[in-house]
């Protein structure tokens, strides 16, 4: 999805994919909702409902941009990578992917329908209505739902389909007549797509477990991918101190980067490449990915 301001050439990129760049607000455009509103789930509710009858395997619904700061880390925030990298294969086995892995923010209970301290959070405060309005009363509100940040995932084609062409029509229709504001509205589907897509109110599955079973990057525990993290962390800081003394011109223009590649980069390259070679070992990605154990969520 966009809207006429982003660039999403980025998406010409890539291949083995159908692409529909759906625009949010050109009614002229090939693919468009019949209003721009609550951001993405119109979108991503209208190019269900259009294409109920011939879905691919597996559908990837994602924002126009390329990069954001709540893609993946260890995919550099760009959705090019991502995608590329994405299992077919995971996305079918659990039916609901969200892409990014990180909790931060999202998981594992973000959203509390009945808190009385909503930290001015005013989805919070209007959730419990909306979803007895998008549910009906048969299906009694959660206590806390959760699933990382921000509207962009997979799902494969038996997940949308096990839901009625009527049901996604009812959700659109909500959309269209709710007095919510547009970031409300949005906010309120961001969690609520894992819920009528699984069944279940939290998903958050493993950082480790989601970067091996969806991407291939297999660490051996979250201790192994927290080491890389820390190391990408210090790699920005290490720039960031480059750049000011060079500014100061307290240095060569070259006096930290071999510094860097040592104490830093070398060690981030060789926790990736092990994590990149378990991943193409079947077994390995089965047993790292929390699959041969089934998908671990907390609930």
């Amino acid at each position: 999805m966009g809207t006429t301001t982003e660039d999403t050439s980025w998406v010409a990129e890539l291949s083995n994919i159908t692409d529909y760049v759906y625009v949010a607000d050109n009614s002229s455009a090939p693919f468009h909702p019949p209003e721009n509103k609550g951001h993405e789930t119109m979108i991503y509710l209208s190019y269900i409902i259009d294409h109920y009858n011939n879905l691919s395997d597996t559908t990837i619904f994602t924002h126009g941009g390329r990069e954001a700061w709540h893609n993946n880390d260890l995919q550099d925030f760009n959705l090019v990578r991502m995608i590329s990298s994405l299992s077919d294969a995971h996305v079918n086995h659990v039916g609901y992917f969200n892409l990014r892995c990180h909790w931060e923010s999202g998981c594992p209970d973000h959203m509390k329908p009945f808190a009385t301290d909503h930290e001015d959070r005013g989805e919070e405060q209007r959730f419990a209505t909306a979803w007895a309005e998008i549910h009906g009363p048969e299906i009694p509100v959660p206590e806390v739902l959760g699933t990382a940040c921000c509207a962009q995932f997979a799902a494969s084609r038996d997940a949308i389909r096990a839901v009625p062409l009527k049901k996604w029509l009812h959700y659109r229709e909500w959309l269209l007549n709710t007095p919510l504001e547009d970031d409300i509205s949005g906010r309120v589907w961001e969690f609520v797509w894992q819920f009528v897509l699984t069944g279940q109110a939290v998903v958050c599955p493993a950082v480790e477990h989601c970067y091996c079973g969806g991407y291939g990057l297999c660490f051996q525990d979250d201790g192994e991918l927290s080491a890389w993290l820390v190391l990408k962390e210090v790699e920005e800081l290490a720039k960031e101190v480059h750049k000011d003394m060079k500014e100061r011109e307290w240095m060569g223009t070259g006096a930290i980067d071999y510094r860097l590649w040592q104490k830093i980069q070398r060690p981030m390259l060789k926790l990736l490449r092990k994590a990149e070679l378990r991943g193409q070992d079947p077994s390995e990605r089965r047993r790292l990915s929390g699959e041969a154990r089934g998908i671990r969520r907390r609930t």
